[in-house]
């Protein structure tokens, strides 16, 4: 059973990612869905901002040349850019083996948008 620190921690997380996900293509579009802005501002709702830009720093240098323009669906790069951070200092991992990890997640967050868009 998760402490309901842990569990408040995700639930704020979740939250934070969603809202962030509507910046992505559905609203605003002030580019705070960029991992370098998304990441920071997970680590500072963590109480750990300096994970948040060491994290949002190493992630907008893998995803730079990658947007949404026209009708092409790119990797997403804001779900990997809030749980890197969040995996860093909710698990207690090393930020290396999570930002090695995260390519596949925001493939395969990519396939689950195609499908929900193609119903």
């Amino acid at each position: 059973m998760l402490p309901a620190v842990v569990i408040s921690d995700l639930l704020l997380t979740g939250i934070i990612s969603g809202a962030l996900h509507l910046d992505r293509t559905a609203a605003f579009q002030f580019l705070i869905s960029r991992p370098i802005v998304a990441s920071v501002i997970t680590g500072l709702a963590l109480g750990e901002p300096a994970v948040g830009l060491g994290a949002g720093l190493v992630l907008e240098l893998l995803w730079l040349g990658i947007h949404p323009l026209g009708t092409s669906v790119p990797p997403d790069d804001t779900v990997v850019a809030v749980a890197v951070p969040a995996g860093v200092i909710l698990a207690g991992r090393s930020m290396e083996a999570i930002v090695l990890k995260s390519p596949p997640l925001s493939w395969l967050w990519q396939y689950y948008w195609l499908f929900l868009w193609r119903w």
